[in-house]
């Protein structure tokens, strides 16, 4: 089971009851868990043993280090080198992207995505779909399981689950808006 973090205990004693000889492989991370009603907030709820897996295949080197060192995350690097992570200003956002290639979007909160959507990005949730094209504009939870080229994370009101969130979403150029 991928994403784990956001099944509720509950949701697991089922899956036991149902599946009664089942043996499951459960793979999720606790900082992604973004919405408090809903999920699990420690593995040990479950009685399972757990391993943790911290190292980074993923995002380049400078990003891990930038998330680990700033939201103090136990999280290792493969070797991919990269951009050091920048800091830009919201009229930024779109020099920033304009020479991405592949996808590129900007990350913000529930309630700041209005002031950081413009005519030409792609708003995903009335699109229903991530442009090719555009700059793609979405919150947080919307990013949760998506991989972006560059991303421009405007994280002024974010919490530290979402703002880890929305700055793995970036896999080579990460900046964020201050």
């Amino acid at each position: 089971m991928d994403e784990a973090q956001d099944i509720s205990f509950y949701e697991y004693e089922i899956l036991r009851r149902v599946n009664g000889g089942a043996c499951f492989n459960v793979f999720g991370d606790l900082k992604q868990n973004i919405t408090p009603y809903r999920g699990i907030s420690d593995w040990a709820q479950l009685g399972l043993p757990v391993y943790e897996l911290n190292l980074n295949y993923r995002n380049t080197n400078q990003i891990v280090s930038f998330v680990s060192g700033n939201l103090n995350i136990s999280m290792q690097a493969i070797g991919l080198g990269g951009e050091e992570v920048k800091t830009i200003s919201p009229r930024g956002i779109s020099a920033f992207l304009a020479d991405k290639k592949g996808l590129r979007a900007v990350i913000t909160s529930e309630a700041n995505l209005q002031p950081y959507t413009r005519k030409a990005y792609n708003v995903v949730r009335t699109s229903g779909k991530i442009s090719k094209d555009k700059i793609n504009i979405l919150t947080v939870y919307e990013s949760k399981g998506l991989e972006f080229s560059a991303v421009a994370v405007a994280d002024g009101d974010m919490t530290d689950n979402e703002r880890y969130i929305a700055y793995t979403r970036a896999l080579k150029d990460l900046a964020v808006v201050r």
